[in-house]
């Protein structure tokens, strides 16, 4: 039997949530779940929501193929931050992270939407994660970042560092900010023994900055495409996975239910095949 034996449902545009983008067409949010690798009756399962556009011509563009070359970033970003409300009142009880660029934390229009939100209490900050993304600012602008990540934190919002290892999100960015979840770069192949190696001693770091006080970080490997890769993150005790075999991105919240099956079943080939 294929791991992919158990199909979860293929992209369609979730019309209800579109946002029109004149001639680019119109953006509409997918989801893909984040899952705990040592799963228990009260762990949290989280759907990162990713940005797809559907063009005019009827294509589905993922991100790679229009932000920065079509549409800026921060506009990305505030669109999604407009579908928040609908999407958690859709699923009061479920936790989203969405990607929150630098330049959309130094954007006046972003921080405002973001607040006003809060004031009116039209988002639960608790279920929401915002996942700093990997790009390099200056200096100045970086300091600016890491402010509002404090910010946000005590707003209620949980901040996440997306990419690390990748771009400007290294040791450096790291140090300067307070995070509360950290995902591991995909390029972080976790069956490289160099890449392993990194990767649990990034697992030690966190423990460590929590044995001073600085909080309980969890940590999520993303690019989890194999049942070898799934293997290494439990193997390591990650706290978190992510991955198309796990589920790709998807126009659907899939239930705890079918990713908890999921997962047992996926542990279980892994055993067989072992």
């Amino acid at each position: 039997m294929s791991v992919h034996s158990l199909p979860l449902q293929h992209i369609q545009p979730c019309v209800h949530w579109e946002q029109p983008l004149g001639r680019f067409g119109a953006l509409f949010p997918v989801f893909q779940p984040i899952v705990p690798l040592r799963w228990t009756e009260n762990d949290e399962v989280m759907y990162e929501i990713l940005a797809r556009i559907k063009s005019c011509q009827g294509w589905v563009l993922s991100p790679a193929e229009f932000i920065g070359s079509l549409i800026p970033v921060t506009t990305v970003d505030l669109e999604i931050l407009k579908m928040i409300p609908e999407i958690q009142a859709a699923a009061p009880r479920s936790t989203f992270t969405i990607n929150a660029a630098p330049a959309s934390l130094c954007n006046a229009q972003y921080l405002e939407r973001l607040k006003s939100l809060c004031c009116h209490r039209e988002i639960h900050t608790g279920r929401l994660v915002l996942e700093v993304t990997e790009d390099p600012v200056e200096v100045l602008a970086e300091i600016e970042v890491m402010d509002h990540v404090d910010e946000l934190r005590e707003m209620g919002f949980r901040v996440a560092l997306d990419d690390f290892g990748a771009g400007g999100n290294g040791i450096g960015r790291l140090a300067a900010g307070r995070f509360d979840i950290i995902k591991m770069a995909p390029a972080m192949d976790i069956c490289s023994v160099r890449c392993r190696v990194i990767i649990e001693n990034v697992l030690n770091m966190i423990e460590g900055l929590s044995k001073v006080g600085e909080g309980d970080m969890q940590l999520v490997i993303e690019g989890i495409e194999t049942l070898q890769h799934l293997d290494q993150a439990t193997y390591i005790n990650a706290h978190y996975g992510q991955g198309y075999i796990i589920s790709p991105p998807v126009d659907e919240i899939v239930s705890y239910r079918k990713l908890h099956e999921r997962l047992k079943w996926l542990f279980a080939e892994n055993l067989r095949c072992c």
